[in-house]
C-alpha cells in the first residue's frame, strides 16, 4: 500500500477532530471587566453607590454546618438608595448565578425578598418569602432571617414579620461550593444600591462579620470569570429556557453527526455506533473539561450529551448508507 495514501484518511480525521476541539473554544469574547462600585470606609460600613459586589473568593466554612443542621442565621442592617430596586437585586446572595442559589437576601421594587433553597423548590430558591413594602421608604433596617428545621423566621427591626413551615431537611439539595456575596449577584447583573452597615452569619454559634477584616475581597475591577467546577449541574434543566437554549442544543447533536458519518465512511469495517460514540463522548469531554478554565465559556453535562448523540446518530446514517451502497460490509451496532 502507498504509505501517503495509507495516512490521508487518519490524517482527515485527525485534522476534523481538532477542528470541533478548536470549534468547542469558540466564540471568544474578552473577559468583560466592570468597575466596582462597592466602598468599604473604615469604620466597617460597606456602601453601594453604584453597581458593585464584595464577595467571598471561597464557599464559606460555615456552609457544610448549616447544611447538615438544616440551620443559618442572618442579621443584616442595611439602607437601601432607591425605593424601587429589582432583579431581585441581591443585598446578601449565596449562589452560582442567577438560576442557582442557596440563599439570596434582595430587594424586588420596595419588597423584601428572600429566596431559599428547599427540598421541594426549584434551584433557584422560588417561590420567595416577601416582606411586602419593606422599602417603601429609603429607611435604614435592622433584618434578622432565622432558619432552622422546619421553620423560617423572618424579623425586621425588632418584630417579627414572617414565619413559614420548611421541610426538616430543607438544606438537603444545598450546594456546597457556592461563594457568599453582598450588594450584587456573583454575575455581577443583579445590584443593589444602598448601605450595608451589619452582615452576620451565624451557625452553630459560630458568628462570621463579613464585614470585618479580610473576610471579603472588593478589587477596583471586577472580572465576570467562571471558576473551575462551575456547570450545570442538571443536564437540560435551567431556570429560564429561550431560543438561544434550544439553538444551541441543535448545534451540539446536529454538529457531531457528520462526525460520526465520517468515521464509517473511512473505516466502514471497524466502526458501529457505539464505538463512534465513544470517541465523540472522548472528545466531547475534552472540549468541555477545557471550558471550564476558559472565562468566555461554560461547561455543561448536556453539550456532552449531545455531541455524543449526534456522533452515534451520524454513525447510524453512515452504516444505513454502506448498506444501501453494498459497497463492503460494515461493523453494525
Amino acid at each position: 500500500m502507498d504509505f501517503r495514501k495509507s495516512i490521508i484518511k487518519p490524517a482527515i480525521l485527525v485534522f476534523v477532530m481538532a477542528l470541533y476541539l478548536v470549534a468547542g473554544f469558540y466564540p471568544i469574547h474578552p473577559l468583560p471587566e466592570f468597575a466596582n462600585g462597592a466602598v468599604l470606609q473604615e469604620n466597617n460600613v460597606l456602601r453601594f453607590p453604584s453597581a458593585g459586589i464584595a464577595y467571598t473568593q471561597r464557599a464559606p466554612e460555615w456552609l457544610a454546618d448549616a447544611i447538615a443542621g438544616s440551620a443559618v442565621d442572618i442579621l443584616l442592617d442595611v439602607q437601601p438608595t432607591l425605593i424601587n430596586q429589582t432583579g431581585p437585586a441581591r443585598i446578601l446572595t449565596v449562589s452560582e448565578n442567577t438560576g442557582f442559589r442557596n440563599i439570596t437576601v434582595g430587594q424586588q421594587a420596595d419588597d423584601l425578598i428572600v429566596r431559599l433553597r428547599r427540598s421541594e423548590a426549584t434551584f433557584n430558591g422560588t417561590p420567595a418569602f416577601i416582606v411586602a413594602n419593606l422599602f417603601a421608604e429609603p429607611d435604614r433596617h435592622t433584618v434578622h432571617i432565622n432558619v432552622k428545621p422546619g421553620i423560617l423566621a423572618i424579623s425586621v427591626d425588632g418584630t417579627k414579620r414572617l414565619t413559614a413551615a420548611l421541610p426538616d431537611h430543607a438544606f438537603d439539595t444545598w450546594a456546597r461550593d457556592y461563594r457568599l456575596a453582598l450588594g450584587n449577584e456573583i454575575t455581577f447583573d443583579r445590584p443593589w444600591l444602598g448601605v450595608i452597615r451589619q452582615a452576620l452569619v451565624t451557625v452553630n454559634g459560630n458568628r462570621v462579620d463579613y464585614l470585618g477584616p479580610g473576610e471579603l475581597d472588593i478589587p477596583a475591577t471586577y472580572y465576570l470569570k467562571q471558576k473551575p467546577g462551575a456547570a450545570h449541574k442538571i443536564p437540560f434543566y435551567m431556570d429560564d429556557y429561550s431560543l438561544a437554549v434550544l439553538q444551541d442544543w441543535v448545534v451540539n447533536f446536529f454538529g457531531f453527526i457528520p462526525l460520526g458519518f465520517l468515521f464509517v465512511v473511512f473505516y466502514p469495517g471497524w466502526s458501529n455506533v457505539r464505538r463512534v460514540a465513544i470517541i465523540c463522548l472522548g472528545i466531547s469531554l475534552v472540549i468541555e473539561a477545557t471550558q471550564v478554565f476558559l472565562p468566555w465559556r461554560h461547561p455543561a453535562a448536556e453539550d456532552v450529551i449531545l455531541n455524543t448523540l449526534g456522533g452515534g446518530a451520524g454513525a447510524w446514517v453512515g452504516i444505513k448508507y454502506w448498506k444501501a451502497t453494498r459497497r463492503q460490509p460494515v461493523a453494525g451496532y
